[in-house]
């Protein structure tokens, strides 16, 4: 989803679905704003509270913004708001920045970030069906269902640096594939 696509109308519902609290809109906004707004902090070297500000930034949104847009198009919205925040936290931190903050958003990066992620998302799927079977069970019980490497080496009768050892050699073989 590219904002840039949006008609006024379809932008409008969005942001109704965003006010209606629809986690989807939520997850949608997120992948969209996130990383774009990160970049920004980092720019002017305060990541290190990109966090804060971004939950400043959705708070901002939910209370007012979003109910009033004028007309200007979410993208514009988020990009100026982010750069009070962040002008904010400069100013009180003594620190000036070096240009001027309202820099605006825009979403072609975002566009092709999603279009890699997806891609290589695609490519480690293709990697894991090439496991065998006990591989993929390891890449399981460890990321989706959050084992530990001793209640997996448990599981299985192995030392916990066994069950280390197995998931770096799977690591490097899913690695290959994503490289060919």
């Amino acid at each position: 989803m590219r904002e840039d696509t949006y008609s006024p109308e379809e932008e409008s519902r969005f942001i109704k679905r965003l006010l209606n609290k629809e986690g989807k809109a939520w997850r949608e906004f997120l992948q969209l704003y996130r990383p774009l707004c990160y970049s920004l902090a980092k720019r002017y070297k305060c990541q290190t509270h990109f966090d804060d500000f971004f939950a400043e930034l959705i708070v901002m949104l939910m209370t007012n913004d979003l109910y009033e847009t004028g007309g200007l198009p979410l993208a514009k919205i988020v990009s100026r708001r982010f750069s009070d925040i962040i002008s904010a936290y400069l100013h009180q931190a003594r620190r000036r920045p070096h240009r001027r903050l309202y820099e605006e958003i825009s979403l072609e990066p975002a566009a092709s970030f999603l279009a890699e992620r997806d891609e290589l998302y695609a490519l480690l799927e293709k990697a894991q069906e090439e496991l065998d079977p006990e591989e993929r069970s390891l890449l399981n019980e460890y990321f989706d269902e959050r084992l530990t490497l001793n209640d997996m080496a448990e599981k299985r009768n192995l030392h916990r640096t066994t069950v280390l050892r197995r998931l770096k050699k799977i690591y490097a073989k899913l690695a290959g594939r994503l490289e060919e």
